[in-house]
């Protein structure tokens, strides 16, 4: 089963940068394409406690078995990595999202990594 990852800026302000892609899978076998069915994913930021994501996850027609989730700016306010968990009836999905000091959509920009060598923190 795979598990996306995606880098987000924190608080990231344009919804089409915070929104990703979760792929479905049928809990019978985690390897046939799932049916993608509304409602929210569970979010646990650096192994917290799981909360509900404000927004409901969506189908889309053209990429069958694959969830669509718009995280809000709230969600993205803490730096960390959340873990995404859609288990939706015979469908279950998961996405890494990793909130970064950093604009992973600029060219050039520094990686976390290279911000903590820059600061002298291993």
């Amino acid at each position: 089963m795979d598990r996306p990852v995606y880098e987000v800026q924190k608080a990231e302000s344009l919804a089409v940068r915070r929104t990703i892609q979760i792929p479905m899978y049928a809990s019978a076998d985690y390897v046939t394409p799932g049916t993608v069915v509304l409602g929210k994913a569970a979010l646990k930021l650096n192994n917290g406690t799981s909360a509900a994501s404000t927004n409901s996850m969506s189908a889309d027609a053209a990429h069958p078995g694959v969830a669509f989730l718009e995280l809000t700016a709230a969600e993205l306010s803490d730096y960390g990595t959340i873990s995404v968990t859609a288990a939706m009836g015979s469908s279950f999905g998961q996405a890494v999202v990793v909130v970064t000091r950093f604009d992973p959509f600029t060219e050039g920009a520094k990686t976390e990594q290279a911000l903590r060598f820059d600061a002298g923190t291993p």
